[in-house]
């Protein structure tokens, strides 16, 4: 399994300093995870990692639990897609943050559907 970290801090998400994300390939199924470490802003939030394979497109949402989630089968095949992450209390306050881009590079996965 592969673990892509990123770090929270208000409503700004960046990559953890350290984390190598190149060379991600399109294509896995159940491989991928994002681990988010998380500020005091967040604490006593329920956490989603929202997933976009593109701008437009429906979110899919993974509930963030122990701070990590696996990347959805849906978003793994495309070249690129999208990241962010909402937390909300309870009293239904809610806290949002920007979108970061990662890159995938084709990779073999598409024999395996054939």
């Amino acid at each position: 399994m592969r673990t892509l970290r990123f770090k929270v801090s208000g409503q700004e998400l960046i990559r953890a300093p350290g984390c190598d994300f190149s060379n991600i390939i399109a294509g896995t199924s159940g491989y991928l995870q994002a681990a988010f470490e998380f500020g005091q802003d967040w604490d006593g939030t329920i956490q989603v990692a929202a997933f976009y394979p593109y701008l437009q497109s429906q979110e899919v949402g993974r509930l963030i639990k122990d701070g990590t989630c696996i990347v959805p089968d849906e978003i793994t095949a495309y070249d690129t897609f999208k990241i962010g992450v909402v937390g909300q209390r309870e009293n239904g306050q809610r806290i949002t943050t920007n979108l970061i881009t990662i890159k995938q590079e084709r990779g073999a996965g598409q024999a395996w559907q054939q």
